[in-house]
């Protein structure tokens, strides 16, 4: 299989999982965000930890920062499931494709040398990188504006029901 194919399943498969579980995807965006801060900050400290247990140390320093970087966006994707109606999917779907991208650009380059080169010399990813600017600038433009849409329906529907009462 060629690797521009699976770089589009595994993006295809991310949008669709961010939008069958009904999360909040701009909030999946922000954890991403942050976990990206996470691993720049910790993953030194947490792969000297985990080296102890995992011996193979291109393996450790792998796995240590994809899981830095993953852990706020799963935790948000699981805690906000179904807190988006399936109308309001659709106020989601950019911010899930930015998600899904950017989750791709942050998680390729951590991958074992092997692997990773295999991916570099794609065209999808040549690209990702030459999108990336937008990738990010509309993940966060969207994200905002998604949150801004689904937290003002909302508070709009709980001062309604506050005056019927």
């Amino acid at each position: 299989m060629s690797i521009d194919i699976l770089l589009l399943i595994i993006a295809g498969l991310l949008i669709a999982g961010q939008l069958i579980i009904r999360t909040n995807s701009a909030v999946v965006f922000f954890g991403l965000c942050a976990g990206n801060l996470l691993m720049v900050q910790f993953a030194t400290e947490a792969q000297l930890i985990s080296g102890v247990y995992i011996q193979d140390s291109s393996v450790n320093n792998a796995a240590v920062s994809i899981f830095l970087l993953l852990l706020p966006a799963v935790l948000s994707g699981y805690f906000l499931r179904k807190s988006i109606s399936a109308g309001q999917a659709v106020i989601t779907i950019f911010p899930a494709a930015a998600a899904a991208l950017l989750t791709i650009l942050l998680v390729a380059p951590l991958l074992p040398p092997g692997v990773f080169s295999a991916i570099n010399g794609s065209y999808s990813w040549d690209l990702l990188g030459q999108l990336r600017p937008l990738i990010i600038i509309g993940g966060v433009i969207s994200s905002l504006f998604a949150i801004f849409l689904t937290a003002h329906g909302k508070h709009k529907k709980s001062r309604l029901l506050k005056k019927r009462h």
